[in-house]
């Protein structure tokens, strides 16, 4: 039936798309993995809920391990559970969206061999579901920005006596 029949257990972890505006152009950090699976891939950072973390603690901490960049203002917009989206065990992703200056300086740390930023009409193979979740998160944002700017309009119109 299922690859993960290991007395179903489930794992939690967060990705998180980090990303900016540069030279006019949206950019989304990704890193090189340095293990398997999918070593040599480019990927979201992300990785495994710790015992003693929540989730948001975990995405601000995996984003800083991986890329050396620290944001609190981070906010979680979808999560992703098919069985099948990590070969190694059932995983469930919590994925989270923040915004980085476009001047912060990257470095790659933990199990990611490099981190670099990529235009987002233009991104290289990914690991995992990863190309699935920035897609999901680009939609959403989309999404947010028209709402946004719809509601904002309507509030421009109100006229109060």
């Amino acid at each position: 039936m299922n690859k993960h029949n290991k007395a179903h257990r489930l794992r939690m972890a967060t990705d998180i798309c980090a990303l900016r505006y540069q030279d006019g152009k949206l950019q989304i950090l990704l890193i090189r993995r340095s293990k398997e699976p999918f070593k040599g891939f480019w990927a979201l950072p992300g990785g495994r809920l710790e015992a003693d973390e929540n989730l948001d603690q975990c995405a601000v901490r995996e984003l800083q391990e991986e890329t050396g960049l620290y944001s609190k203002d981070i906010k979680h917009f979808a999560t992703f559970s098919d069985p099948l989206r990590d070969p190694r065990e059932r995983t469930i992703s919590a994925c989270y969206i923040t915004w980085i200056d476009d001047d912060a300086k990257v470095k790659a740390g933990s199990d990611a061999v490099m981190a670099s930023w990529f235009s987002t009409s233009s991104l290289p193979d990914l690991a995992f579901d990863h190309k699935k979740i920035i897609r999901t998160c680009l939609s959403t944002s989309q999404q947010l920005i028209s709402r946004a700017s719809n509601q904002k309009n309507s509030i421009n119109n109100i006229h109060l006596s």
